[in-house]
């Protein structure tokens, strides 16, 4: 299984280096909020209300459609529980 294998060599460096390491875990920690942030600096630097609307409903509407549309199409069909799950380790990512 691919997504499996890919984890596993993945997981194969941690713990190799403290700076490696620091850095995946501000990633995953700070990163959504970074782009968060930035999306919202993009919108509100736009300059009508029009423009504004626009650069705030698409990816609005498109992670509607990720998260509430294709992720439970997905899980319908191929429902696997993912690596953490298996492994029984610390995910730093929240599992749905």
């Amino acid at each position: 299984m691919f997504d499996l294998s890919l984890f596993q060599s993945l997981h194969a460096y941690a713990g190799l280096s403290g700076w490696i390491d620091g850095l995946g875990i501000f990633l995953a920690r700070y990163l959504p909020l970074l782009v968060i942030a930035v999306a919202a600096l993009f919108i509100v630097r736009a300059k009508d209300w029009r423009a504004r609307w626009q650069r705030f409903s698409l990816p609005t509407l498109a992670t509607i459609a990720a998260w509430g549309v294709a992720t439970p199409l997905i899980r319908l069909f191929y429902d696997r529980p993912r690596p953490p799950e298996i492994l029984d380790i610390t995910s730093l990512i929240p599992l749905p």
